[in-house]
This record gives C-alpha cells, structure tokens and sequence, in this order.
C-alpha cells in the first residue's frame, strides 16, 4: 500500500501507516463477512451484514482509486 501511496505523491509516513492499518482492518472484515455469510446461520443481523459489505465495498473502491490514479 505504501508503494501505491508514493507512486502517487503521498509520501507522508503517517498518512501511509494508517492506511495500511486501514487496509488490515479491511482484510479482516474480508474473513469477518465471510463467515457471516457462510458460516452459521443467524450470526450476524441484516444490519450488520449490511455494514461490513458496505465497509468492505468502500474500502476496495478506495484502493481501486489509488491503483487507477496517474502517476505524479
């Protein structure tokens, strides 16, 4: 993430660690969602449910923007 950050002009080291905190965060949700959706049934809420996609779809079209972003 840190590459992709750079490759853009974002060269701030704080601003690159809590991205990729962020991104960490997001690949757990990844396993969170996945066990909600696969595992038992009943784990989480509709709401629930419906936060982490929302979380996780918000996450992929942040990093989809910074891949497709030009180079600086």
């Amino acid at each position: 993430m840190s590459f992709l950050l750079r490759r853009i002009g974002i060269t701030d080291n704080l601003i690159t660690g809590v991205v990729a905190k962020d991104m960490d965060n997001v690949l757990a949700l990844f396993r969170t969602f996945n066990d909600g959706t696969h595992g038992h049934a009943g784990r989480f809420t509709i709401t629930e449910l419906s936060a982490i996609r929302t979380r996780v779809e918000a996450a992929i079209a942040f990093v989809h923007e910074i891949v497709t972003t030009p180079h600086v």
